[in-house]
């Protein structure tokens, strides 16, 4: 009596997609086993090797593979054998993930990248110095961030690999994002250095189109903040300054990338006194006789008069003590100087003037005779008169 045939079945359980199912069926050297269900190699029936052994693959499996053998025979016995032996593999998903960034970040800021797949996942990536550095282990809740501090260049993280260690199943990956780094925003600052009293000192703040600056110091028009026109320019005025003007910018703000800088910027707006004079005279001199006026100043201001034909005329130049001499001499009528500007060359200020003098021209004595002859050792007599000008 010839025994029939039997087999036992066995598999590698799971495999990942894409890779080989294989189904090992053992029994004795030389039967033949038929087996359906899949689509193997190699094709039903199989011989068994000298070692009693068939070794059935499937390979780049994507969808779980079960096998179902059916019979068994022995050649040399001519037995044969029904069998129900099934064994089936698993196809385990090969890992993937998705990769997104805050897209951009200002110079020193925080590039960061967001991985997303499966938790416990094993991620290798290039391109960065993160933190965590490579590899990363995705959490329970499917996430890996990976940060870079203090950028000051793009970032570009390259995924490379993701690793399933459950399932050992990996796949390679080609995700890439980039996180741009915006320029932190600056200005200049200038300004019209100096003004004269009750002028307008002006601030010229220079930079990126629609940028907000902030300032303090001064109480200026437009007042902080101020936004830079569409040539990156925004000017900050002080009208009728009377004391030194200092403006300090504490702050620019770029709205369409949120980025922003401390700023210390400062510049002072001298404001220079207007000239003033001081007029006097010799008040009074007589027919003939020299009218003298004297301006008191500051040395190298320049005066315009108007009234009298002096000398110097006008406009006179205050000298190295401050003052400048008119007169006008052989006067016969009273004489009256107006001033009316007066101009420092060195500040550009100058200021309107009403000083005013005037120099009396007092009439010279004369005599005259009342007899016109005496006897000899007579008296004559010469009444005095008040003193009259013979015109």
């Amino acid at each position: 009596i010839n025994a029939n045939p039997t087999v036992t079945l066995s598999s590698n359980t799971s495999t990942c997609s894409g890779g080989t199912a294989t189904f090992t069926i053992t029994g004795t050297a030389g039967d033949i086993v038929d087996y359906t269900g899949i689509t193997g190699s190699p094709a039903s029936p199989v011989t068994l090797d000298a070692s009693g052994v068939a070794i059935v693959n499937v390979a780049g499996v994507t969808t779980g593979q079960t096998i179902n053998l059916t019979n068994v025979s022995n050649p040399t016995t001519s037995c044969s054998g029904i069998l129900t032996n099934s064994e089936t593999v698993i196809i385990n998903a090969n890992p993937t993930v998705s990769l997104s960034s805050n897209t951009s970040t200002c110079s020193g800021g925080t590039a960061s990248f967001t991985i997303t797949g499966t938790a416990g996942d094993i991620v290798d990536y290039t391109g960065i110095t993160g933190s965590p550095a490579s590899p990363v282990t995705l959490d329970a809740s499917g996430i890996a961030i990976v940060t870079v501090i203090g950028v000051t260049t793009n970032q570009t993280i390259n995924l490379t690999n993701v690793t399933n260690p459950t399932t050992s199943c990996s796949g390679v990956l080609s995700n890439t994002e980039t996180v741009t780094i915006n320029a932190n925003p600056t200005v200049l600052l200038s300004s019209n250095t100096s003004t004269c009293s009750g002028g307008t000192a002006s601030f010229t703040i220079t930079g990126t189109a629609g940028d907000i600056v902030d300032y303090t110091g001064i109480t200026g028009s437009p007042a902080s903040p101020v936004t830079l026109d569409a040539s990156g320019i925004a000017i900050v005025t002080v009208i009728g300054v009377t004391t030194n003007q200092t403006i300090n910018l504490t702050n620019v703000t770029n709205p369409t990338t949120s980025c922003s800088g401390v700023l210390s910027n400062t510049e002072t707006v001298t404001i220079n006194a207007n000239p003033t004079v001081l007029l006097s005279s010799n008040t009074s001199t007589c027919s003939g006789g020299t009218a003298s006026f004297t301006i008191t100043g500051t040395a190298g201001d320049i005066v315009d008069y108007t009234g009298v034909t002096g000398s110097p005329a006008s406009p006179v130049i205050l000298d190295a003590s401050g003052i400048a001499i008119v007169t006008v001499a052989g006067v016969t009528v009273n004489q009256t100087i107006n001033l009316t500007n007066v101009t420092n060359p060195t500040t550009s200020c100058s200021g309107v003037l009403s000083n005013t003098e005037t120099v009396t021209i007092n009439a010279n004595p004369t005599v005259i005779k009342s007899n016109t002859s005496t006897c000899s050792g007579g008296t004559e007599h010469l009444p005095l008169q008040e003193p009259q000008v013979i015109l």
